[in-house]
């Protein structure tokens, strides 16, 4: 996510509010004007769901069997 304001941690807790049941999330910088997230555990991509909430996502990279 791009251009993301305020904590690491104001974000992640924004995210699990925003996802649907999951069974993890991390987050960490990617660099100084953006974050990487990892989440685990859903069925379909979170993409739409996160754009909807105002951030900017630059590439989903899609996991299964994991």
């Amino acid at each position: 996510m791009n251009h993301v304001k305020g904590s690491i941690e104001n974000f992640e807790n924004e995210l699990k509010a925003i996802l649907p049941f999951h069974r993890s999330l991390r987050v960490a910088n990617y660099d100084n004007q953006s974050y990487a997230a990892v989440i685990v555990g859903l069925e379909s991509s979170p993409e739409e769901l996160i754009t909807k909430h105002g951030y900017e996502v630059d590439k989903v990279y899609p996991v299964e069997g994991v």
